[in-house]
């Protein structure tokens, strides 16, 4: 039992750590606005639509992080039961 409770804590700090590193990620998602040209307007707009897509990657990264962590935590759970029960 120790050792398939030792093995799902290491699963779940793994897992831990996948979602630290998509949340640094996203943290990271730097606003790029697609060609920008001397009309102001043209480069508002540019500015938008990079704000609008830096903004859905930096979700979709967080998405991914939270999915890690409930894996973790669900791990690291089991983890502590199956420890309890050996």
């Amino acid at each position: 039992m120790k050792f398939i409770s030792g093995s799902l804590a290491v699963a779940g700090a793994i897992t831990g750590l996948l979602a630290a590193w998509y949340w640094y990620r996203s943290s990271s998602v730097q606003i790029e606005p697609p060609g920008v040209s001397g009309d102001p307007q043209i480069t508002d707009t540019g500015w938008l639509v990079g704000t609008m897509g830096a903004i859905a990657d930096a979700g979709a990264l967080n998405a991914t992080a939270a999915r890690w962590t409930a894996a973790s935590v669900v791990l690291c759970a089991v983890s502590t039961l199956v420890g309890n029960l050996g």
